[in-house]
Formats: structure tokens, sequence, C-alpha cells
């Protein structure tokens, strides 16, 4: 299969990166763009204009949950939701997935994300690129580093050799391998390092699976829908990787405790069957199958998080139709919430007390209608839709960090048709 069909492929499961269908590029690197389509993009969001009766356009609708009159005086106050537009920044070509961390090692945070570029348009290499903050809002240029393999779609940042500089692996969908990329200090990485996966791999997550103190691989694979983990030694080199298959299609995955007995586990939102595929980890590597956990159609991005200060990882899950919380309540069992309401093919979830009021709330990422919902936490567990801003288009991915430094979580998002980043800033 050629990257042209392959591309196709993946948006025909709305799992993900191309560049067909979607509109006009101006990646800011080729020489000349090319027109791909127009973007289907409904004609509005799918939120009734009264969410309480939708039936009854007369009824004004009730108040929102938030206050946005004090935003911009500096001020940070319970209940007030107060963000800027969306300010973009070139990233290369085609962000595919996006990550946040502390790169170089300053104290500010900065953005990672793999430059898939299927159709080799900018480059005959490929490469994953980093914007760096200043702590005040503001990112740098992309600085890109060789990422090996073949159309990198996939990026995680973990320190793999516990040295205190963050590291970074990224999954290469055509080469049937992730790659690493040792942070070396002065914003600068090493070679590519190979580490063997089945074939297209697309998510990566790390995690101390085994105990050791060093972070192993979990990769999900397209080609032969299956979890592959890979035992790390400390040095961003990795043991052959081990397979576990199911009958799925996998996308996102996470190392997180499910069961509250102190070990990893692994968890992969399933987008044929409406599941989260669950194994369960014994501390020395080991995994073994559990119970699927069903949820919405099309399961994609996945969030780990405690969002009820129990001490237990509870799951934030972005299906085709909307937003589900699976609460956890110990022993491997999840109470599901109702679904949340979000705009159109959501696709992945950031959480953070976006209104300041001590509890988390949701951004949910849109693929289809290109803009975030903001959701807040009203009541024990209950969301409530907040408002709607407007991102890139075919935006990939969707971390909460404080860019600015002012205690207020900020939102990146990448935007792959674009070839850009967007921050989206507090303004308390």
């Amino acid at each position: 299969m050629n990257k042209h069909c392959l591309a196709l492929a993946l948006l025909s499961v709305l799992a993900a990166c191309g560049r067909t269908g979607f509109g006009p590029v101006d990646d800011g690197f080729a020489e000349d763009g090319a027109d791909f389509g127009d973007q289907p993009i409904g004609p509005d969001d799918g939120r009734p204009d009264n969410p309480d009766d939708p039936d009854d356009p007369d009824e004004p609708p009730p108040p929102p949950p938030v206050d946005m009159e004090g935003c911009g005086n500096g001020r940070v106050e319970p209940g007030e939701l107060c963000y800027l537009e969306m300010v973009v920044y070139p990233s290369r070509i085609d962000p595919c997935s996006i990550d946040v961390g502390d790169l170089d090692g300053d104290g500010h945070m900065d953005i990672a994300v793999p430059n898939s570029d299927f159709d080799h348009i900018e480059s005959i290499d490929n490469f994953a690129s980093v914007l760096y903050g200043d702590g005040l809002g503001n990112l740098s240029p992309p600085s890109g580093f060789l990422a090996g393999g073949d159309i990198p779609v996939g990026l995680a940042i973990a320190d793999f050799d516990v040295d205190g500089i963050d590291d970074m692996v990224v999954t290469n969908l055509d080469s049937a391998a992730a790659t690493v990329l040792m942070g070396m200090g002065n914003r600068q990485f090493g070679p590519p390092l190979a580490a063997g996966m089945a074939e297209e791999p697309t998510i990566a997550d790390a995690g101390d699976l085994n105990g050791d103190g060093f972070p192993d691989l979990a990769v999900t694979t397209r080609g032969n829908r299956a979890l592959m983990v890979a035992m790390g030694n400390g040095d961003g080199t990795f043991a052959p990787a081990q397979e576990y298959s199911r009958a799925m299609n996998p996308w996102d995955v996470d190392f997180v405790d499910l069961d509250g007995d102190g070990e990893l586990d692994v968890v992969v939102t399933d987008s044929d069957y409406a599941d989260l595929e669950v194994w369960y980890g014994d501390g020395q590597g080991n995994l073994a199958a559990g119970d699927p956990l069903r949820t919405g159609d099309f399961p994609l991005g996945l969030t780990p998080t405690d969002l009820n200060g129990d001490g237990l990882t509870d799951l934030v899950v972005a299906h085709y139709s909307g937003a589900t919380v699976m609460l956890n309540e110990g022993g491997g069992e999840f109470w599901q919430s109702p679904e949340i309401p979000a705009g159109i093919e959501p696709r992945e979830v950031a959480v953070g007390d976006f209104d300041s009021n001590g509890t988390p709330d949701l951004a949910i990422l849109n693929s289809g209608s290109q803009d975030i919902t903001f959701s807040v936490e009203t009541d024990y567990i209950d969301f409530v839709y907040a408002d709607t801003m407007s991102v890139g288009t075919l935006p990939s991915g969707i971390r909460a960090a404080d860019f600015n430094g002012d205690g207020v979580p900020d939102l990146a998002v990448s935007n792959q048709l674009d070839n850009n980043v967007g921050l989206i800033l507090s303004n308390p």
C-alpha cells in the first residue's frame, strides 16, 4: 500500500492523519501547495440552542455556568472561564499528534509534534519538531530532529534513562518501529534509536511496568490489531516487544493503575467494538487480559485523571458522538457517566481546572467541527457545556499545561492540515 492510500485508509476509520479530502494545504515549507478538495464540515456543532428543552425554541436558554465579565483584569477568580483566541506557530508539515514537557530543562513547558509528511512534500527524511516555550506564552520556531522510520504519527515524552532530561518516542506508521530520541540537553537530541514493533504502530505511552525504575513502552499497532509492550533497558533501548492480541481495532494507549493495587495496567481504545480493552499488570512486567469496558462508539482519545480526588485513576474517553467519564470505583469497576455533548467527531480530551473553581473540567477537541468544547463540572461528576472555541484544520491533538505562568491551565492544539500548533492562553 502506498503512503497516499495508507492515509486514506486511516481516515476511513476516523483515526487520523492524512492529507486528502480536507481542504487546501499551505505548508509554509513546500514551494507550491495543492488543492485536496473541500473539508466535509457540518453546518453546526450538533448542540441544541437550549440543551434542557431543545424542542421549545421560545424558552430562554439557561444562564452559562461560568462568568466571563471579569476576564482580562489579571485576577484569577473562581467560576471565571477566561481564554484568548488561539495564536498559531508554524510546526513544520503534518503535526499528527502532540505532547508537552520541559524538553530543554529551563522550567518552561515545550511542545513536541511528529511531522508525518505522508507524501514527503517537505523532505525525504522524517522529523519530529520541538517548539520551545519561554514561560510567557510564546513559542520558538520549530526545531526538527530526525525521527527515523517513515511517517511519524505518534509521539510521547518520557525520561527513558532517568537522567532528569526529557526524551521522546515517535511511532513510525510505515516502518514497523518506534524511534527513541534521547535528550542531550542544550536543546539537542541523540541519533534515532529504533525499537521494533509490529506493522503500523500508531500511539505510544511510557510507564514503569516491571518496577525496575526505567520507563517501558506500550504501542498500539494497526497492522496486526495488537498491543505491543517492550521493557526499557534504561538507556533508550528496549527488549524485544511482546504482542498482546485481541479482537480489536486499537488506537490510543495509556499506562494506568486501573484496579488500585499500586501496579500499572494498560488500557487501549478499541474503535471497532466501542470498548476500552484492558490488561492488568502484576508489577513484574506481565499483563493479563481483563474484561473490556464499554464506552461510546468509535472511541479514540483516552485521558487518565483523578476527577474526584479519591486517589483512584478515572478515565475520560472521546468517542464519535461526545465524551464519557469512566469513574473508578476500585477493583477494576467503573461507573460510566451519561454522554457529555461535544462538537462533531470528538477526538481527544484535555482535563484541567479551566474555570478556577477547584474542580476539574473538560476541553474536548472536535476534529470534524474544528473547535474545542469547554464542559465544566457544576456538581459531582456533572459536566455542563460552557463555551466553544475555534481551532485549525483537522486538529489532531490537545494538551493542557501552564505556558504563561499565571497558574491557570492553557491549551496547546496541533492543527495538522494548517501545519501549525495553536496556543489558547488563559486571560484572567
